[in-house]
């Protein structure tokens, strides 16, 4: 990776600042340890930074100065992510976690720069796919589902199989218990689902939400708080006739949609139901009351509904994050056919690692990007990570002291003096893939420089604080497995 040359960060760069530098705009780091800037006329001006005066005024200072300007960039802004909130009706997957993992990296850049943030997560427990599992639920024999299965995985399954029963796919229905032989004794394979839809006297949805809740803090990813559709304003169908009467509505097949120039909208079935969208307005009203900036990581199927729902609420602050589809083999992964790549499966295959391993590739990738999982490198950047901190904490300090006159020495320092502005660059793109990049390319940088030299306590200072720094946004967390939590608390992240 090839750290931008430009810098906005001067407003909160303490080492820029103290350059004294005549600059109206953003400063271009230029090969050479030079420093470039134009005036508002287009001249250009220059300044070779001096290798003793760069690392007199590192080893003068904790490496936490550096920080201390953008951690109050955003002090008073308020925003409120919503990331995730997959159906409650299977578990948290690969694919889901594309999502997942840049919320979380997005909420930790703001929490970075001061802001104040409320993550949510949305339950759509009042949707089609939970009417699904619910026909199904009473025929369940829950002792007979293996120990070892988590119980998300198992309501995912049987998910899966109402699905398969309603449409009478017996083909794979067949493939299903192949794979999954207890459900034989569990439940009916090949009964027609029944048609009553029960309520959900078992909690198997809030035994869902507390199986994503896991995975979410497995990725540093919490939800601060839990909102369910069915505590919503149950006349629905009031806010559909609102709808019609403001905006052009078509019938399709009975189901009632909004007419856009850019696409059909589903406001209500035939029947008189509600579907997501009409919910989806109720809830973003209902959040006006909390004064936030609401940021919506969604994937970009879903472009089309934002666009609407922005239109349908104008009076909310509302921003869409997108990212690409995530896909395995060349298919997106599907709760119907129960083709899934789970956390669980993730983490036993490949330990607790093998998870922290995927959510840093993925957060590598442009968040616009396409990932196929099969070509994906989850295996490097991690382990570079890693293996750079271990280097950093056990130095035998038996090879010559690297000299800031070393090749190696300028690259490891300008990936550190850089850090502010390229998390504001995240931040502003909201996309932290060149955040991440930073937090690897920074370990390769340090490795290259201790690979034959031993580096002064002050460079391994910086390089560990930095590095923790860029872990904590990123939302990795301290374990046996990956001990890479910074000695910082943020004061405004609340308890769910």
């Amino acid at each position: 990776m090839t750290l931008s040359a430009r810098d906005h960060s001067m407003s909160f760069n303490p080492f820029l600042q103290d350059l004294h530098l005549p600059i109206p705009g953003p400063v271009y780091w230029a090969p050479g340890r030079h420093l470039l800037w134009y005036d508002p006329h287009g001249h250009r001006s220059t300044r070779r930074l001096d290798p003793a005066e760069v690392s007199s005024w590192c080893a003068d200072r904790d490496p936490s100065v550096l920080w201390e300007q953008w951690s109050q960039l955003l002090a008073g802004h308020r925003f409120l992510v919503e990331h995730t909130s997959v159906n409650p009706v299977h578990p948290l997957h690969a694919g889901s976690l594309r999502g997942t993992v840049l919320g979380g990296a997005i909420t930790g850049l703001l929490r970075s720069a001061g802001a104040d943030v409320d993550v949510r997560y949305f339950v759509n427990d009042q949707g089609r796919q939970v009417t699904y599992l619910r026909r199904i639920l009473p025929e369940v024999d829950w002792h007979t589902i293996p120990t070892g299965l988590r119980p998300d995985e198992a309501v995912g399954i049987l998910y899966a199989l109402a699905n398969m029963r309603e449409a009478a796919r017996h083909t794979d229905i067949a493939r299903l218990v192949g794979e999954h032989p207890w459900l034989r004794s569990a439940v009916a394979t090949s009964a027609p689902l029944p048609t009553t839809v029960p309520e959900d006297d078992l909690g198997v949805v809030k035994t869902m939400v507390d199986c994503a809740a896991q995975d979410l803090h497995l990725l540093g990813a919490d939800a601060d708080s839990y909102d369910y559709e069915s505590q919503l304003p149950d006349d629905t169908g009031a806010l559909v006739l609102e709808l019609a009467h403001r905006f052009a509505t078509v019938a399709v097949n009975g189901t009632r949609c909004l007419n856009r120039t850019d696409g059909l909208v589903p406001l209500q079935r035939p029947d008189g139901t509600s579907l997501y969208f009409t919910r989806d307005v109720a809830n973003t009203r209902a959040r006006l009351y909390t004064g936030r900036r609401l940021l919506h990581v969604i994937g970009d199927d879903q472009v089309l509904l934002q666009r609407a729902l922005r239109d349908t609420v104008p009076e909310a602050d509302l921003e869409h994050i997108a990212f690409g589809v995530v896909t395995h083999q060349g298919r997106k992964f599907s709760a119907r056919q129960h083709r899934l790549l789970t956390i669980p499966d993730i983490q036993h295959h490949q330990g607790p690692a093998g998870v922290w391993a995927l959510a840093l590739a993925i957060l590598l990738r442009r968040r616009t990007v396409p990932i196929e999982l099969t070509v994906l490198d989850t295996a490097h950047p991690l382990d570079i990570v890693l293996t750079a901190r271990t280097t950093a904490q056990s130095a035998l300090e038996r090879l010559p002291t690297l000299q800031p006159t070393d090749p190696a020495w300028w690259p490891l320092v300008q990936a550190m003096l850089q850090a502010p502005g390229i998390l504001q660059r995240a931040l502003r793109s909201r996309t932290p893939h060149a955040s991440a990049g930073l937090l690897v390319e920074l370990s390769v940088r340090y490795l290259r420089a201790a690979r034959h030299h031993d580096l002064p306590q002050w460079l391994r200072t910086w390089f560990l604080g930095t590095q923790s720094r860029l872990a904590a946004v990123h939302g990795l967390r301290p374990d046996a497995h990956l001990d890479l939590s910074p000695d910082l608390t943020r004061s405004n992240r609340r308890t769910a």
